[in-house]
């Protein structure tokens, strides 16, 4: 699995192979050069606080107050920017063009895009917990 993000941070939690882990590598710098960053420390939080959920390997043991090396792979990135942003994108636009091929106005096909696009957001709520599954930071490893 290729990482395309590493962090290392403490063990606050574990049970069995589920882990919770509390980021403190400082790693803003690497950070802030992504455009992302405000999604992944919301309401002004520092990285010193973000706690996050990972997925420990058959083969690796993990006990509170660990330091370990937590990862997420490029192509669940990717995805997550597609899912995110391009889809609801993609949905408005294709929505517009269709009411105004259908004959609505430019005021009913932009309110049916928004409808559309809280649809679609609503239908990813209703399945976060399927869609969670995919987007699991893993423990690579102790540091």
């Amino acid at each position: 699995m290729s990482q395309g993000v590493t962090h290392t941070g403490v063990v606050v939690a574990a049970d069995g192979r589920n882990v919770k882990v509390r980021i403190d590598d400082g790693n803003a710098a690497g950070c802030a050069a992504c455009s992302l960053h405000s999604l992944c420390s919301p309401l002004g939080k520092n990285d010193d606080s973000v706690i996050i959920l990972a997925r420990a390997h058959d083969s690796l043991i993990v006990n509170e107050g660990e330091r370990v090396i937590v990862g997420i792979g490029d192509g669940a990135q990717w995805r997550a920017v597609a899912i995110a942003f391009s889809l609801p994108c993609l949905l408005m636009l294709t929505v517009v063009v269709a009411g105004r091929f259908l004959g609505f106005g430019d005021d009913i096909s932009a309110l049916s895009a928004l409808i559309a696009t809280v649809v679609y957001f609503g239908v990813l709520y209703i399945f976060r917990s399927r869609l969670r599954v995919s987007y699991r930071w893993k423990v690579i490893g102790k540091a």
